[in-house]
């Protein structure tokens, strides 16, 4: 049984405090976080590999020009006729 002092004084603070525990305790978040990390652009679009793959692809293409420019001229100058006459066998 409560006295009179105990209802008067104390139950209000006693009531407001366990109120304040219990919409604490209600609105409580998990700790631990759960959900998958964070993705970051510049971790997943890797621009040194993009641009290194268009150099190297602007390379190729330097070289096939100049292959092209070398086998015309090699068509041009030093063209022979490899014609074989004789018969096989």
């Amino acid at each position: 049984m409560l006295t009179r002092r105990e209802v008067v004084i104390e139950k209000p603070f006693q009531d407001r405090r366990y109120n304040d525990h219990r919409r604490k305790v209600q609105s409580a978040l998990p700790r631990i976080d759960a959900g998958p990390p964070r993705e970051y652009p510049h971790l997943i679009l890797k621009l040194k590999k993009l641009r290194l793959e268009k150099d190297r692809q602007g390379k190729i293409c330097e070289d096939n020009i100049k292959l092209v420019h070398r086998m015309a001229i090699i068509m041009r100058t030093k063209r022979l006729d490899n014609i074989n006459t004789a018969p096989r066998g």
